[in-house]
């Protein structure tokens, strides 16, 4: 179904589940995540065949992308206003210095870590998925990655970004080394990932 028309698929997803802006206040259903977005309550927790992300990434990986990307954008911009404390991260100097938003708790929301929402989590998992897919069948992601780079600042893209540069070491060293050099990020890596641990790269 969403083959006949994926770019139909996606704005019917994205307006299901972002709400016109309503006054600036928590979630009234759980007070532990930002307003903002109309979740699915039969999430019990987060999985990349929950939702309809999958499918889609999987009819038109173009406006799969652009919904899982859209979808975070969002959050992420409610989640900057919600959480507590430093919110944002600058990788990289000079004229190619950028913030990204989000702490490490959202640089993490792909391994579906609380209090990121499952909603989100699955969507970030599905695209994982077929990315990974992708290089098991020997394809490249440097255009995936282009454009989550040229089309996110979220932390939560981040996250996803670097755990496929692990698959593919080539773009820690590229696209991704603002993100390997940033102290911060290696230090959020290292808490998540010891060294014995299952990522297999510690920066």
């Amino acid at each position: 179904q969403y083959a006949a028309d994926p770019a139909l698929a996606r704005e019917i997803i994205l307006a299901l589940h972002i709400p016109e802006r309503e006054p600036e206040r928590y979630h009234e259903r759980d007070r532990s995540q930002p307003e903002g977005i109309v979740f699915d309550d039969s999430f019990e927790g987060p999985f990349y065949t929950r939702g309809p992300h999958l499918q889609l990434l999987q009819a038109n990986l173009g406006e799969g992308m652009q919904l899982v990307v859209d979808l975070v954008n969002h959050y992420t911009d409610r989640w900057v206003e919600w959480a507590r404390g430093q919110q944002q991260l600058t990788v990289g100097e000079g004229a190619d210095e950028q913030v990204w938003k989000g702490d490490a708790r959202l640089y993490l929301a792909y391994r579906g870590v609380h209090p990121c929402h499952p909603y989100v989590a699955s969507a970030l998992m599905a695209l994982e998925k077929v990315l990974l897919d992708r290089l098991d069948r020997g394809d490249s992601v440097e255009a995936q990655v282009a454009f989550m780079l040229k089309n996110s600042r979220s932390l939560a893209i981040a996250g996803l970004l670097v755990a496929i540069g692990k698959r593919v070491p080539a773009l820690l060293f590229t696209s991704l080394w603002p993100f390997v050099a940033s102290p911060e990020l290696q230090a959020t890596e290292r808490r998540s990932f010891p060294a014995s641990g299952e990522s297999g790269l510690n920066f």
